[in-house]
């Protein structure tokens, strides 16, 4: 997004860099009714069911399978592979769920011909080493299961899986392109010393969307070669619809460079998503789409069409009037996120009460309730940290007194009940501590591994109580 200009608080970025990937397990996935927007929890929730367009050219996706080590999944199409091999992505989910990733790509992996590998490894709070590894041990073992082309390889991942990837891309010089979605490089001071090509993707209502736009300006100026997908959507895994967008750039900049037909086939898909937009009044969207395809299409067709339509986009009021609401939108939000983190120190959960209940208002308004949600995010992750550490150095009153407030943000996010059994087990209260816990596993909580191994929860592991919340 070349266009947008504004300030960003370098210590709220900062913050939210480190938290994105240092957040423990909690869960990127939609868990609650009342709030549109879902900041990282402990829970694996259901997939939302989505609508891929329809091609009548693929045949319906083989069955992933598990690595005999199981420390990832794989997809492998059911074409016969290129005499080179299979072009591969290596994914990275925040919380280890390669299946869920793996389900949620696949289709688009046998339209496009890749191998998928999808690690049960990678999650928030791991050194960015760790990532390398697992990367590098995903490599090894795909090799003699799949036939992969050690010349199209590319990292692909979500929140803090984003940043590993992007991690992996900038130390291992075999990775030809990286698509992360929710979160952007680490720290950047200066243009990356790397030389694949990048996909961001962020929704309007994800927390990270500032960083993300700030991101890709970061990159354009200093001559990256990358781009910047904004849709309709929290922090979350995008769609499927909307990754096949970052599945047509990736190929067409890296893996099917010179096919004509797949080239026009691009076309067509740019061309029917800016018609789309269009049809939706949405011009600011449709601009966006057009630069997108002139940057991915130059040097390969004409794209005298996509210019003339950016052109004119821009020229339009309408375009004008929405992204200004945009930009006006994205700069009351840092002045909101300080409030808001200031307020974690000074203010009482009757004030948070009721500004969480204004954020969670509906609103008519297309651009205040993406910043609602956004706020509403970000303040579920802040939350989630601070509760944490006040966990971490025994100040209990402080840590219920943002539990509390977690609970208020997210009532259906299982981690304020884990957070708060852990409470309990500190004021020795062992009774309480396994009905948090047993609330914990009502509202979705699964990472067993965790609770099993958590060393505050010891004293309980003779409980018969305590081991049946230990059963899937």
């Amino acid at each position: 997004m070349k266009k947008l200009l504004f300030l960003i608080f370098p210590v709220i970025l900062v913050f939210l860099a480190v938290a994105c990937n240092n957040s423990g397990n909690r869960s990127d996935d939609k868990k609650r009714a009342d709030t549109a927007t879902t900041p990282p929890a402990d829970t694996v929730g259901m997939e939302i069911s989505e609508t891929i367009a329809p091609d009548n050219t693929v045949a319906p996706a083989a069955l992933a399978k598990k690595a005999p080590t199981a420390s990832f999944e794989y997809f492998v199409p059911k074409a016969t592979a290129p005499a080179a091999g299979w072009p591969v992505i290596f994914t990275f989910d925040p919380h280890a769920r390669g299946s869920y990733v793996i389900n949620k790509y696949k289709n688009l992996a046998e339209e496009f011909g890749f191998v998928l590998v999808a690690s049960n490894r990678s999650r928030n709070g791991q050194a960015m080493s760790e990532g390398l590894s697992i990367y590098q041990q995903m490599l090894r073992e795909i090799q003699p299961l799949a036939r992969i082309d050690m010349q199209r390889i590319v990292a692909m991942g979500f929140s803090g899986g984003a940043r590993v990837a992007v991690a992996t891309g900038l130390q291992q010089p075999e990775i030809v392109a990286v698509i992360g979605a929710g979160a952007g490089f680490p720290e950047l001071q200066e243009k990356p010393k790397a030389d694949f090509y990048y996909v961001g993707m962020a929704g309007y209502e994800d927390f990270n969307l500032n960083e993300l736009i700030n991101n890709d300006r970061f990159l354009t100026r200093n001559g990256f070669n990358n781009q910047l997908i904004i849709f309709e959507g929290d922090h979350n895994w995008p769609p499927a619809d909307v990754m096949r967008e970052a599945f047509y750039a990736i190929s067409l900049k890296e893996i099917r460079e010179g096919d004509e037909a797949f080239i026009k086939k691009a076309t067509d898909f740019y061309q029917k998503k800016i018609d789309d937009q269009l049809g939706n009044s949405q011009y600011f969207d449709a601009a966006e789409t057009a630069q997108r395809a002139i940057a991915i299409f130059d040097e390969k067709r004409d794209v005298a069409d996509f210019k003339k339509q950016l052109a004119t986009l821009r020229a339009n009021a309408a375009y004008k009037d929405q992204l200004g609401r945009m930009v006006r939108s994205l700069e009351k939000e840092i002045g909101m996120q300080n409030k808001f983190l200031q307020a974690f120190t000074e203010k009482d959960i009757d004030w948070w009460k009721k500004e969480i209940g204004d954020l969670k208002q509906s609103s008519d308004d297309v651009y205040t309730r993406r910043l609602h949600n956004r706020l509403l995010g970000f303040n579920g992750l802040l939350s989630y940290m601070f509760a944490r550490q006040a966990v971490d150095e025994n100040n209990l009153v402080q840590a219920e007194k943002i539990i509390d407030i977690y609970r208020t943000l997210e009532p259906l996010n299982p981690e304020h009940a884990y957070l708060e059994a852990i409470v309990k087990m500190k004021q020795n209260q062992p009774q309480l501590a396994i009905e948090y816990l047993q609330q914990a596993r009502i509202l979705g909580f699964s990472d067993l591994e965790r609770l099993s191994t958590d060393p505050v929860f010891e004293p309980l592991h003779t409980r018969a109580d305590y081991r049946d919340l230990l059963r899937e």
